[in-house]
């Protein structure tokens, strides 16, 4: 479970997973200070490295001469109600063949992340015990 922590009396928090930690926080032109990752970004961020995993994953497993991948990722919210989110994804290796990039670009097409990011999504503020009684 992550957990996240407002820090002080701006928008800055700390993301913590109860080992790693990192900070979020919104643009300056948004009223934050812009001193840690933006919330997009982050969502941006799970896609992207859930697809790199995904990738060295599948790579090794097929005996693929992989050596890096690079992965970007963009979300586009410019038109309402819509969310587009996307990747460009590079490999590397001089042994790749194309048939290789080929069984990698298919493999691109998704990851666990996208895969829960593309069903219907469901948000539920948890009821702490008897705050909602009288």
């Amino acid at each position: 479970m992550v957990t996240v922590t407002s820090t002080g009396p701006g928008t800055g928090c700390l993301v913590s997973d109860g080992t790693r930690r990192l900070w979020a926080d919104t643009t300056p032109e948004k009223g934050g200070e812009g001193a840690g990752w933006r919330p997009h970004d982050l969502l941006a961020a799970a896609l992207a490295s859930c697809l790199v995993i995904q990738l060295r994953m599948f790579a090794a497993q097929e005996q693929i001469p992989l050596t890096g991948v690079v992965v970007k990722v963009d979300i586009d919210r410019s038109v309402p109600g819509r969310s587009v989110f996307r990747k460009d994804v590079e490999f590397s290796g001089d042994a790749l063949t194309v048939g290789d990039r080929q069984r990698l670009r298919a493999m691109g097409g998704g990851c666990p992340v996208q895969n829960t990011l593309s069903v219907r999504l469901e948000f539920v503020l948890a009821d702490p015990a008897g705050a909602g009684q009288a």
